[in-house]
């Protein structure tokens, strides 16, 4: 997304994902690659930080941090989300199943950054 990777991208995602934005807005993988695509939503930098995966035999879930500078519609905007994304392995490779994130609230982070 960074990089505006979509032929990769297009490969990892399973043809039914999921994908809920933090704002509760959810795309299915045409949608969601349509508007990256599209320029309505660019991804100009993600950094990550308590990252977690666990692995389940073919399937692992992936947990972490995601904060994003992202420009959504035109308007730069900085971004603090919580995200759970789930893969499947099948013959073909690891495919990307599922994906959710929660916006992390600005009360939240000034109690962490006070303490």
């Amino acid at each position: 997304m960074v990089a505006a990777y979509f032929i990769t991208l297009d490969r990892l995602l399973l043809d039914a994902l999921p994908w809920t934005h933090a704002a509760a807005r959810q795309d299915d993988k045409t949608s969601f690659l349509a508007g990256s695509r599209g320029g309505h939503t660019r991804c100009l930098e993600i950094r990550l930080s308590e990252e977690r995966v666990h692995l389940h035999g073919d399937s692992a879930d992936l947990n972490g941090v995601a904060d994003m500078r992202a420009s959504i519609d035109g308007t730069e905007r900085q971004l603090r989300n919580r995200y759970t994304n789930g893969w499947a392995k099948s013959d073909e490779g690891w495919w990307m199943i599922v994906w959710q994130s929660t916006a992390v609230p600005n009360a939240w982070l000034t109690i962490v950054r006070a303490e």
